[in-house]
């Protein structure tokens, strides 16, 4: 290297770098990072009896970097250096060492550490979530860790897949191309898709629960999933007649050496990065399982990165390097290669990097033999990238903060806050400003800034509206005859704890028949005045204090909830009718409108769907109802006071009020919130495609609009595994509803129809509806049954 002046060049590794606890003049120094850098560990701390060895040690809490369901850890003043104990550990304690990994990163300020809240408090109350005898903590890397050098250059394939990418740019890291090196680099994408051949044996995800699955073959006879690959690629390569590479899993490295000891197969290193001293061998099998514990999906997820994302960056980027220590690497040699991949998603990820590539099943001789294709199809869709999303989430969660804002009496003055809303400065976006109607005239490829919520006013309609009611301070309780009434009396408590202890009063009473001796509660504020339609509705909104959750005839127990949450200030009560029925209440700490009581309550049901229940309207084999009625969702519903169930001995009320619980912070919750962005597509249509389906618009009549039904779904239902057929769904769903004019109400009904596998999880149906409702993709046509749905 030439320099105007003379320079220093030091090699490390990437752990030496990103553990070093000082760096000095480090504006001095450019750093190239060669290889993405791992930046997140989890931990599953199996510490039911002797979690004191951590627990005394640290303290948690919520602050910026904690979310509703996972919080900060940091070592206590007195804990340092019990701490350091763990991790210098002279005398090699067994216990010691296995709080080693956690106790570093705990130590090393470029780290944060979080936990997961319902672990940790469950195992300090010993009395967790059923099943649960470990505490969970993740460790990610801060982007600050790079930060202060004179430039820092990441080079590594995939690199927007990664978790750094991911991670990073959630938290407002901006990516720039370094176009230098780029435009000296020998290729920016794979033009020798052509030379290649991916064979893939397990038609699902693989893992090392798949290994062992038994499979039946042609002749009856029935075998392990991972004997019956390993059978199949030595017949492969016994066919082909030449040497081949092979990389499995570490424990399963006797059992692939004894299988492959009579053909001139050679081993590459588990860690295949680097290694090209290979490119002379034409083909290669890569077989392992690389997939983190359950418990890490669960994690990431709920930071926008679903188990596709981690598949992709974990195991299939890392397939991507192995097949890449091939003949493949070279883009100059023109014989073909051949790569055997475990399974077909993976064959189908990689094919996306390998236009013109062919993508086969390896033949084992299974009962079913799927077909072979092309791979590198076009797509006709595209997913938002993770720019994308983390854009749109920001404008979401501004939005729904300036609610709040507006509400509460925020630290902006309320003149200079109407300044910056009718400037459209800041968070504020035109579609906030404005009313959305004009969402209907825009072209079904376009996506919006926001996506509309039902009920929720512009910011300056806001304004307006805080400065008719400016006593807002107080909580006002409406209460209602029966569900039908719009008379109503108000009164008002001091604070939470005043209306928890009359909720509690209530509690004690006995009703002989609720409808008419017992009264309906809600903590909304309305203004009649504000719409000639409704008294009540969502028009009349004017504030909302609290949260009401509706179980109804559930199988999740009413202690599943406050321990999910084992920090936020609750009650749980029975319901008239007992059993599995009962009522949630949870107070908050500030007033909100609609944006922000979605985006709260969805973070609630998230999390419950998340730990395992479903809901009654999307069941998911398997799993228990939660029961949670989305009915109530609205802040306009009404709930019965507490009272003695019908069969006395039903009767609760669980007031969850420890000390270390606190009212729910909306402002908090809503910065970082965990609720995901609905899965988005653009539609990218020829003026063809969309010429025909105008067309078929206008003829949806009669039989020929059941022969449209018929054929959408048919087309599906065509599709393989792996052939896109997530986002098939979504499209199918759009023409059901766009083009032959089903209403929202009865699309599940067609929907189930096509789903006949089950694949469609509670979660995409739930994702599908939002993303209808909310007019981004609606035609310039006008579905004659939309006003009705």
């Amino acid at each position: 290297m030439h320099h105007a002046e003379p320079g220093q060049i030091v090699l490390t590794t990437h752990t030496a770098l990103l553990t070093l606890p000082y760096f000095h003049r480090r504006e001095d120094w450019h750093v190239i990072i060669d290889e993405i850098p791992s930046i997140h560990e989890g931990y599953q701390l199996n510490l039911a009896e002797e979690h004191r060895l951590l627990t005394d040690h640290i303290e948690v809490r919520e602050d910026g970097r904690s979310n509703a369901v996972y919080h900060s850890v940091y070592p206590t003043e007195t804990g340092r250096q019990r701490l350091q104990g763990y991790v210098d550990n002279p005398r090699r304690d067994h216990f010691w060492s296995y709080l080693t990994p956690v106790a570093e990163r705990l130590l090393h300020p470029d780290w944060h550490v979080v936990t997961e809240a319902s672990s940790y408090y469950g195992i300090l109350d010993r009395d967790g979530l059923e099943g649960r005898d470990s505490i969970f903590c993740y460790a990610d890397l801060k982007p600050e860790a790079l930060a202060g050098f004179a430039s820092v250059t990441l080079m590594g394939a995939w690199f927007q897949h990664s978790l750094l990418y991911r991670l990073w740019v959630r938290q407002g890291v901006v990516f720039e191309p370094h176009t230098r090196i780029q435009n000296r680099l020998l290729f920016q994408q794979h033009t020798n898709g052509r030379r290649l051949r991916l064979l893939w044996g397990y038609d699902d995800a693989w893992s090392k629960r798949a290994m062992n699955r038994e499979v039946e073959m042609i002749d009856g006879s029935r075998a392990t999933m991972w004997d019956a690959l390993v059978a199949g690629v030595e017949a492969r390569f016994a066919a082909e007649g030449r040497p081949f590479l092979y990389v499995g899993n570490k424990d399963r490295s006797d059992d692939l050496r004894a299988s492959f000891q009579d053909f001139a197969a050679t081993a590459i290193p588990h860690s295949p990065y680097g290694h090209n001293q290979y490119q002379d061998h034409h083909a290669i099998a890569v077989l392992p399982a690389l997939n983190p514990p359950p418990h890490e999906y669960g994690y990431l997820n709920r930071y926008g990165i679903d188990a596709q994302d981690v598949r992709a960056w974990i195991y299939q980027q890392w397939c991507y390097q192995a097949m890449n220590r091939t003949l493949l690497r070279n883009h100059e040699a023109g014989e073909p290669v051949t790569v055997v991949v475990a399974d077909r998603d993976t064959a189908d990820r990689l094919a996306q990097h390998y236009p013109s590539c062919t993508v086969a099943p390896l033949g084992i001789p299974l009962k079913v033999e799927p077909e072979t294709r092309k791979g590198g199809r076009p797509r006709k869709v595209k997913s938002l990238t993770a720019a994308e999303r983390q854009r749109r989430r920001r404008e979401r969660i501004d939005e729904a903060k300036l609610e709040v804002e507006i509400l509460n009496g925020g630290l902006t003055p309320q003149d200079e806050l109407r300044q910056q809303i009718l400037a459209g400065s800041g968070a504020v976006t035109k579609t906030s400003l404005d009313d959305s109607s004009s969402i209907r005239d825009s072209t079904p490829s376009q996506v919006l800034a926001t996506s509309s919520v039902s009920g929720a006013r512009t910011f300056s309609n806001l304004l307006d509206l805080v400065g008719r009611h400016p006593d807002l301070s107080r909580i006002e309780i409406s209460l209602f005859g029966s569900i039908y009434s719009t008379d109503r009396e108000t009164t008002t408590v001091a604070d939470a704890e005043t209306f928890i202890a009359q909720l509690k009063a209530c509690h004690r009473t006995s009703t002989g028949d609720k409808h008419k001796e017992n009264v309906l509660a809600n903590t909304t504020v309305f203004d009649e005045t504000l719409s000639e339609e409704s008294d009540r509705g969502l028009a009349n909104i004017v504030s909302i204090w609290g949260l009401w959750l509706d179980i109804d005839d559930g199988e999740m127990p009413p202690d599943v909830i406050p321990k999910l949450f084992p920090t936020t200030r609750m009650v749980v009560y029975n319901s008239y009718s007992g059993g599995n029925s009962y009522r949630v209440f949870i107070p908050t700490k500030q007033r909100m409108h609609v944006r922000a009581y979605r985006e709260v309550v969805q973070q609630i049901v998230q999390t419950v769907e998340q730990e395992g229940y479903c809901s009654k309207k999307h069941p998911v084999p398997g799993r228990p109802r939660h029961g949670i009625d989305a009915s109530k969702f609205t802040p306009c519903s009404l709930f019965y006071l507490p009272c003695q169930a019908r069969r006395p001995e039903e009767s609760f009320f669980h007031d969850h009020g420890q000390s270390r619980r606190k009212l729910l912070d909306v402002a908090h919750w809503i910065e970082t919130s965990i609720l995901l962005e609905p899965e988005a597509f653009v539609f990218e249509p020829t003026e063809v495609e969309w010429q025909v389906m105008r067309t078929e618009a206008t003829e949806a009549v009669g039989d020929r609009r059941a022969d449209l039904i018929e054929r959408y779904i048919a087309e599906y239902t065509a599709l393989s595994d792996g052939m896109g057929r997530y986002h098939a769904f979504f499209r199918l769903t759009w023409k059901l509803h766009y083009i032959v004019g089903i209403p929202h109400y009865d699309l599940d009904r067609w929907l189930w129809k096509a789903d006949v596998d089950g694949s469609r999880t509670d979660e995409h149906y739930r994702s599908i509806h939002k993303t209808l409702q909310s007019g981004r993709y609606a035609p310039m046509w006008r579905s004659r049954y939309q006003e009705a749905s």
